[in-house]
């Protein structure tokens, strides 16, 4: 097993000797179902595709697909985007339920109400969450894939 000094001693030989070191992985990313951790993910997984690493987003179905991510996938590439089907026809942090409650909550005086609507919104947006994880986890094709 070489030393740590070998090492540092090695890259700095083949750096002077004008050696290039290339270095990709594989990332797999998998955002929660909110529209902005797709767009995020998917940026960053496009961006480091572009640098030569292997990426691939795995999406919830009802998260809209970033309009950068269309024009990407028809040139194919390091990068690919796939989805994962889920229950609801929008994510749970989008919905208008979700909205009116976050618009009481930020309207109200009372710091009861604050909370119960707190409280409610969070356990609504972990059962929602686990279900889409149950979703992935049960689609036997995709985990095949993965």
């Amino acid at each position: 097993m070489a030393s740590k000094n070998s090492c540092i001693v090695t890259v700095a030989l083949l750096t002077l000797l004008g050696v290039e070191m290339i270095f990709g992985a594989k990332i797999l990313f998998i955002p929660i179902n909110m529209y902005s951790h797709v767009l995020y993910f998917s940026r960053l997984a496009a961006d480091l595709a572009q640098l030569g690493h292997v990426t691939r987003v795995l999406a919830p179905s009802s998260a809209r697909i970033p309009e950068f991510v269309k024009n990407l996938e028809n040139g194919g590439g390091n990068f690919s985007y796939t989805t994962y089907r889920v229950s609801g026809k929008e994510p749970f942090a989008e919905c208008r339920n979700t909205s009116e409650a976050i618009m009481r909550m930020a309207l109200s005086q009372s710091v009861w109400e604050k909370f119960r609507i707190a409280t409610s919104l969070m356990k609504g947006f972990q059962k929602h969450s686990e279900s889409d994880c149950v979703h992935l986890l049960d689609n036997d094709q995709l985990m095949k894939q993965v």
